[in-house]
């Protein structure tokens, strides 16, 4: 385990000069720093308001009970910014370093058994999953993936060298906000360090039930560096994942729970089962008062065509016709979809939400089955096609995979699996008839064979 800290924070000549009014150890206050920037880099997802880290108060307090001392001393001497108001009613409030500790991080390595004792600790919920998915953990743990960190990290330092040199190029997480690419830069350090050092650090969410790791954290084009046991790897992807494992919500027998057909009860999130289930009326009313023949309407049908042959492309289309030149990109339609289908029902009148009046006009009905599942907490559209997701790829694949071939190693990354080259016909043969019987989609595969002669089109 590193520390990964300001290289100008001299941390124990601080204490030094400013000797804190309580019992304190110098290993917990770098521990809780470090926080700050090894939390963002193993979720590239996270976003970052004004550049505070969310840290939760309730892992902290089961880590370092007095954390909130240690946090109150560091900010009051001026190391780091604290937003003291909670986020989106979980207790977790943001921290940041002041300005002058805003520098390139150092690595540090941890010999103190205590922080050790406490990064060691996790919930019984995910030693249960782990246990549950041991042939997902077992080649992430085995100490056989390794990176070519040198050409890696020459790499990232190419990528952020181009997006400092162009604005436009910054990329954005899945709530349309900027990523800074100094950031994304101290991120992919702490990534490549982290899987030099057999770190990858799995842990399953209990809301999406995803399996996180330093690999799903490491960006894609550092992916090119890897390599398994000395083999080189290939990853399939699902092409438009999110709204492909959408259709499934609109089978009439979706919340059935004695339906053969994949349903509600087939996924993992007990929390969101019942949420959908409290919905029940509301989506019996749009759909399943009707009769079969009118629920197989016209608009279903077109929608699931649209997800099985491309969805962005067509709404990159559409955007551009109906709104300007600006989405005229795959990667910008993909950008601005996934702000229309997760956001706030609220943000429908607002003149930012131009996108989302559009896609209710293209697909009303469909429009008004999202917006009554997000009618109570608007992420629960997101966590459920997440279960849904999470459930078919790590429970219902990956699971057959191990059972029929014990010996082949393979990686989740979230709606894509990874394997060693010369396995992925077999790989790609099961992810097709797995979706294909539960779906009732032909799904788009997408090869990505990891080298860093992938990248020569890139790099030129």
């Amino acid at each position: 385990m590193f520390f990964y800290l300001p290289e100008n924070l001299n941390i124990e000549q601080i204490l030094k000069e400013n000797p804190p009014n309580f019992k304190h150890k110098v290993e917990y206050f770098k521990f809780l720093l470090s926080l700050i920037n090894s939390i963002p880099a193993k979720n590239k997802h996270l976003d970052l308001i004004d550049g505070y880290t969310q840290i939760s108060s309730k892992i902290l307090k089961g880590q370092i009970p007095m954390y909130a001392l240690y946090y109150r001393y560091l900010e009051k001497i001026g190391v780091i910014y604290i937003n003291h108001h909670y986020y989106e009613s979980e207790k977790c409030k943001g921290y940041k370093f002041a300005d002058v500790y805003q520098t390139p991080l150092m690595m540090e390595n941890v010999a103190s058994k205590p922080v050790r004792k406490y990064t060691k600790n996790e919930s019984a919920f995910n030693r249960n999953m782990k246990r549950k998915h041991i042939y997902l953990i077992r080649p992430l743990e085995d100490g056989k993936l390794n990176i070519n960190a040198d050409a890696a990290l020459d790499y990232a330092h190419l990528m952020y060298e181009r997006k400092m040199a162009d604005r436009n190029t910054w990329d954005r997480n899945s709530k349309g906000h900027v990523i800074n690419p100094k950031d994304q830069l101290e991120w992919a350090k702490i990534s490549i360090n982290n899987i030099s050092h057999g770190l990858m650090y799995p842990v399953f969410d209990d809301k999406g039930f995803r399996l996180h790791s330093t690999l799903t954290s490491l960006k894609s084009e550092l992916r090119n560096f890897l390599t398994y046991n000395g083999q080189k790897l290939v990853s399939l992807d699902i092409k438009n994942s999110q709204l492909y494992f959408s259709p499934v919500i609109f089978n009439r027998d979706f919340l059935n729970k004695h339906s053969d057909c994949f349903n509600i009860y087939d996924i993992l999130g007990s929390k969101t089962r019942k949420y959908l289930l409290k919905l029940l009326p509301a989506l019996e009313a749009l759909m399943w008062e009707s009769t079969p023949e009118s629920f197989d309407r016209q608009e279903f049908q077109r929608y699931k065509k649209i997800v099985e042959t491309g969805f962005y492309e067509y709404m990159q289309i559409k955007l551009t016709e109906a709104l300007g030149g600006k989405y005229n990109t795959r990667e910008k339609a993909k950008e601005t979809m996934f702000q229309v289908l997760f956001s706030k029902n609220e943000t429908f009148r607002q003149s930012f939400a131009a996108p989302k009046r559009l896609f209710a006009e293209l697909f009303p009905e469909v429009y008004r089955i999202f917006e009554v599942i997000k009618s109570g907490q608007y992420n629960q559209l997101a966590l459920l096609l997440q279960n849904i997701e999470s459930r078919i790829i790590l429970g219902i694949v990956a699971k057959r995979i191990a059972r029929e071939r014990q010996w082949l190693n393979i990686f989740t990354i979230h709606d894509s699996l990874a394997t060693t080259v010369g396995h992925e016909d077999y790989v790609e043969s099961i992810m097709r008839e797995e979706l294909l019987r539960l779906i009732h989609l032909q799904p788009t595969i997408k090869r990505e064979y990891w080298s860093p002669k992938a990248l020569d089109n890139i790099a030129n």
